[in-house]
């Protein structure tokens, strides 16, 4: 049998699909061959630069290779590349089943390296993460253990805990936290408004309260907040993050940096990381294997792209909030997407799930939680924007106004 590890990678040049579920454990290997690791790095380029192709064909990859490097590249990295074409994938099933034991292999690797830190250096609260490892594995083979599909157990004290007591980080209106509880871990919600009716700014300001509140109650939490963007410019993002933590506008903040900078650490500004160009959804994986971010927000989650389908077709669509939702759970996130609301949401009051733009149907069921933003075109309210929670899973819908600060980026809860 070939190298099980070759036949890995040339599994992942066939199947973009496969690169992004195996890559992490295959980049992993530990004493791979110079050639096997160079060419291992050359796919991730390759797939980096390309976010839209689903497959790399031998004469594309040789020529990208031969780019890259203007031609530098011995022959022996020409050959080990045309002998990965050379194997025989055709049996789908025989290759699936050595890409899967080169994953069993890494993941056993690491369960050892938890335990020789457990024997030879005495380290402490590791063994219970091994069932994370196991738990990592049978979730991504094809046939889990049957073992594994336990029923629920019932424990009304953990029911309490978890599912009634537990409150997640706070959002920028007391209102809204009380009605979805939070941004809870393992959750998916959505936020929509009309065009320049404050999406972005009220995405922005719910991460400035989470980054103030951890910043105060836990300074010890490492996990970061990502606002990953496709919509607005990055810098723009940066002026707003900045305007809604130091609560002060353009002029306050050109007359006064030192009482800026002052704030923001004070507030926890650097919690918060902008992260731009977030347009495939490839990219979304890897945001959140690289970053672990306890909350990411992706402005605008609609437009994320899914392979080669136009993401505002109802299927993919329906996928695509599936996938986040995955992710959430996988990685104990609250993912937020900003979205933008249809033309018949201008100038509505109260916007509901019928004003999503592109889908009254794919979405919502994916959704824990969805707040609409809507306007009122009299003067008086001007400055108010008014939220109807439109779907809760956490408990009653809700509807209530707030005060836009514009100049400052703030929301102020409206009291009835």
């Amino acid at each position: 049998m070939k190298n099980a590890e070759q036949i890995t990678l040339r599994k992942v040049l066939e199947d973009r699909s496969c690169y992004d579920k195996y890559y992490p454990y295959i980049a992993a290997i530990k004493n791979m061959p110079k050639e096997m690791r160079l060419v291992t790095m050359l796919i991730k380029t390759y797939y980096d630069k390309y976010p839209h192709i689903n497959s790399v064909t031998e004469n594309d990859f040789l020529m990208f290779i031969n780019n890259v490097d203007k031609g530098g590249y011995t022959a022996t990295i020409t050959q080990f590349v045309k002998d990965l074409y050379a194997l025989d994938v055709a049996n789908s099933d025989l290759t699936m089943d050595i890409v899967e034991s080169v994953v069993e292999k890494h993941i056993a690797a690491r369960v050892l390296d938890k335990i020789a830190n457990i024997i030879d250096y005495d380290k402490n609260g590791i063994l219970s993460t091994i069932q994370d490892d196991l738990d990592e594995y049978n979730k991504i083979i094809r046939n889990p253990p049957k073992n594994v599909l336990k029923p629920y157990k019932t424990v009304i004290g953990r029911l309490i805990r978890n599912q009634i007591k537990t409150v997640g980080l706070p959002m920028a209106s007391s209102r809204l936290t009380q009605t979805i509880r939070g941004a809870r871990e393992g959750t998916l919600g959505l936020i929509f408004a009309f065009v320049d009716s404050g999406k972005t700014s009220f995405g922005i300001a719910n991460l400035v309260s989470m980054a103030h509140w951890i910043h105060v109650n836990d300074p010890n939490y490492n996990r970061p907040l990502i606002y990953a963007g496709n919509e607005e410019d990055e810098e723009r993002v940066a002026l707003r993050l900045t305007q809604c933590m130091s609560g002060m506008d353009n002029n306050e903040i050109r007359d006064d940096p030192r009482a800026v900078k002052r704030r923001l650490t004070a507030r926890g500004f650097n919690r918060i990381k902008i992260i731009d160009g977030v347009n495939h959804l490839a990219h979304v994986e890897r945001v959140m294997d690289v970053f672990n971010p306890r909350v990411l927000m992706i402005d605008q989650g609609t437009k994320v792209k899914f392979g080669k389908i136009d993401t505002h077709e109802t299927a993919s669509l329906q996928e695509l909030f599936n996938r986040y939702r995955e992710l959430a759970k996988t990685y104990k996130c609250t993912i937020i997407s900003l979205a933008q609301a249809n033309a018949e949401g201008e100038s509505q009051k109260w916007l509901n799930m019928s004003h999503i733009y592109g889908s009254k149907v794919a979405i919502p069921g994916e959704l824990d939680w969805a707040v609409g933003i809507g306007t009122d075109d009299d003067a008086k309210y001007r400055h108010w924007r008014f939220f109807n929670v439109c779907k809760n899973k956490f408990g009653e819908k809700e509807q209530f106004p707030m005060e836009f600060k514009h100049g400052s980026c703030q929301f102020i809860d409206i009291k009835p």
